[in-house]
């Protein structure tokens, strides 16, 4: 077992979760951690994290998970404007088929815009 794995241990132990001492109140904005997962990197990278993290005034730990939580967040702002995306251009397709014949369809251009007919 590693240290990390030992050091992590500790705190599974609902015993070691108990206070001592008086209580410091938390920013409401920090939750709490659900879990430790260790993470290696080479020995220049923690050099140019320690600098980052120490310029925006942060440990490396929430340096390197503010830096995780903005990735997930614009990965997954990309991911639902792609499917979005992809929802409207499929249902303006239908309407277009399902338009009787004879009738003024909407017209949809390169851009997604809708126009009506002149």
């Amino acid at each position: 077992m590693s240290r990390d794995d030992e050091q992590a241990a500790i705190y599974e132990n609902p015993a070691n979760l108990d206070p001592i001492g008086r209580g410091v109140r938390q920013r409401r904005d920090q939750t709490r951690l659900s879990r430790h997962t260790p993470v290696r990197f080479r020995p220049e990278t923690v050099a140019k994290v320690r600098q980052l993290a120490d310029e925006d005034g942060l440990s490396v730990s929430a340096w390197i998970r503010a830096v995780v939580d903005r990735e997930v967040d614009r990965r997954a702002v990309a991911k639902s404007e792609t499917t979005s995306s992809d929802l409207a251009r499929e249902l303006l397709r239908a309407i277009r088929l399902s338009a009787p014949e004879g009738e003024t369809r909407t017209r949809v251009d390169d851009s997604a815009e809708l126009r009506q007919p002149a």
